[in-house]
């Protein structure tokens, strides 16, 4: 038994645990940084640096465990862990706290969890346990419509509890799909659908709509009846006239423009040639439609707190600067003011004047800009991209396809707390809520964090013999 624990204990990437304790270690500290006072006790359980420092230990503890068990027993168990993982968020829409707008904590006792947290590695186990299993291909529409279930099945869990942004995370998982052989053509119609999304919402729905009802009108011109013909020309009269008052005059022009290119069209080519385009028109007709339905979501479904949050992203310049512009504007002006080298450590003077809410968790890069520079900034995102390229290592190395699955889905969830956390602190990003993972204050995240990663480690031990 003492043998097999020092070879897996050989076998173990510990470059990769190197770069976590530093990472938790840079965490810890500017959550020190953040609410400290220069004389504050490290050890007070009272204060946020304490408490983090706690679940620090235990998360160590945790981790060495799960670095103990065998690799296969996280295979065995995967489905498991993902029966409990959406039991729990079930168990958040009938008894959970909301904290912060959302419904997403369990509170028992002083201990508060948030759920969405542990169903990140159980749906990574999931999905690799899934996409390992015999005759599995990404080809066959049935596996298809499984793995996205076990992706969208937490994700929608979490969107009922009102936290849009530990939702969005699980669509990171969408990248393990592609890499394991999803068709490229229905990602690219993710692309498309989320570039239609936001320009839905970044201009206004009526030139949207009009200017696809004069292009739509053009599927009546090509008709071979009179009749057809001149209701063709009386809506697009209408549509033009409306478009005009409203002062959308480019949209106006472009629609004229193509629908006179198809009147051309019907006189030059044959019925038989013009049938991609009436499935171009078609496809505009829906394009408006889904435009009319991401506007009414917005404006009538998301809470006001959300909406904030995507026109600040979208639409900054309409924003209320000491309202929902707020955290975003002092998050900038704090990592500005850091400069090249930073004013030094306990020396952040807007992290100390509390200028930026959530400043230790959703917003803790602020204090890494500002008491450290660029320079230190430029520190923590290069120890993540250590990380994240370990990590692509690791899965590329490995010979069972569930440990490489779950190696994926492990990089492309940091990936995306990455990027999203760091570009909403620089307003590049929606401010969507999520953490920095290893750096940001929260238990729940930080042991969650630790999970997925000690369990990859284990795997990739095992896999090393």
């Amino acid at each position: 038994m003492s043998r097999e624990i020092e070879t897996s204990t050989r076998e173990i990437d510990w470059i990769t645990i190197s770069i976590y304790f530093g990472l938790v270690l840079i965490g810890w500290l500017m959550i020190y940084a953040v609410g400290s006072t220069g004389s504050t006790d490290v050890f007070d359980m009272d204060t946020r640096h304490g408490g983090q420092l706690m679940w620090i230990g235990f998360s160590f503890f945790i981790g060495t465990i799960l670095l103990i068990i065998e690799g296969k027993f996280y295979k065995t168990f995967a489905y498991i862990f993902f029966g409990i993982a959406m039991f729990l968020l079930l168990s958040v829409l009938i008894g959970g706290t909301e904290i912060a707008g959302s419904k997403s904590w369990l509170v028992i006792g002083p201990i508060r969890i948030q759920p969405s947290e542990p169903a990140k590695f159980a749906t990574c186990l999931a999905l690799a346990a899934y996409m390992s299993s015999y005759s599995v291909s990404l080809q066959n529409f049935k596996n298809q419509v499984v793995a996205i279930g076990i992706i969208a099945t937490p994700m929608f869990l979490i969107l009922l509890q009102g936290d849009a942004g530990s939702a969005l995370v699980f669509s990171a998982l969408f990248i393990v799909l592609f890499r394991e052989g999803m068709p490229a053509p229905i990602f690219i119609l993710g692309i498309l659908v989320a570039l239609l999304s936001i320009v839905s919402l970044v201009f206004s729905i009526y030139p949207i709509i009009m200017g696809l009802i004069i292009l739509s009108m053009g599927i009546l011109v090509l008709q071979n009846t009179q009749t057809r013909l001149v209701l063709g020309f009386l809506i697009l009269i209408l549509a033009t006239i409306f478009l005009a008052r409203e002062g959308y005059m480019l949209y106006t022009t472009i629609g004229l423009g193509v629908f006179f290119l198809v009147f051309w069209i019907r006189k030059v080519i044959n019925t038989k040639k013009r049938a991609p385009l009436y499935v171009l028109l078609v496809t505009l007709i829906g394009c408006g439609f889904y435009s009319t339905v991401v506007n009414y979501g917005f404006n009538e479904i998301l809470q006001p707190h959300q909406k904030d949050r995507i026109n600040v992203w979208l639409k900054p310049s309409e924003c209320d600067p000491l309202g929902a512009l707020y955290n975003v504007t002092w998050s900038k002006i704090a990592i500005g003011s850091g400069g090249f080298e930073g004013k030094g450590f306990l020396e952040g003077t807007i992290t100390k004047a509390g200028y930026v809410p959530e400043q230790a968790t959703d917003f803790i890069f602020c204090t890494v800009g500002e008491e450290h520079g660029f320079l230190g900034a430029f520190a923590v995102i290069l120890l993540f991209l250590l990380l994240l390229l370990r990590i692509t290592i690791i899965a590329e190395r490995q010979r069972t396809r569930f440990t490489k699955v779950y190696a994926y889905g492990v990089a492309s969830i940091f990936f995306f707390h990455l990027l999203v956390n760091v570009g909403m602190t620089l307003g590049i990003m929606p401010v969507i809520g999520i953490p920095l993972p290893f750096i940001s204050y929260g238990g729940s995240s930080l042991l969650a964090f630790t999970i997925l990663l000690a369990i990859l480690i284990r795997l990739d031990a095992d896999n090393a013999r």
